[in-house]
């Protein structure tokens, strides 16, 4: 169990060290490691537009936890400071074990 735990928080981290890219306009949706189909399509039906102060910006997560809830089902959830926001703020994610590993089937904050 403790590999599966690990393998899901690695799967975490990518993604959201890809999501937050997103935010900033850094990374298209196709290519967040670990994202579901179906979270990658609502990405890209959102059409970010970050302004330029937004993209220059660095958050950096500050604590990630992931806990399974099942053999092939968890939550992670990711603490992010920005400091070009001034802001501190937590995602959650739905993680699932496929046939291919974990992946991230939905996020929220």
């Amino acid at each position: 169990m403790a590999g599966d735990v690990r393998a899901a928080s690695m799967t975490a981290r990518a993604f959201v060290e890809d999501y937050l890219l997103w935010t900033r306009g850094q990374r298209a949706p196709s290519r967040i490691a670990g994202a579901s189909g179906d979270v990658r399509r609502e990405l890209v039906a959102l059409r970010l537009r970050p302004s330029r102060g937004t993209r220059r910006g660095r958050p950096q997560i500050t604590e990630l936890r992931t806990d399974l809830t099942s053999p092939t089902a968890g939550r992670a959830t990711a603490r992010v400071i920005d400091r070009v926001l001034g802001a501190q703020y937590t995602l959650r994610l739905d993680l699932a074990r496929g046939t291919d590993g974990w992946e991230v089937t939905d996020v929220s904050a």
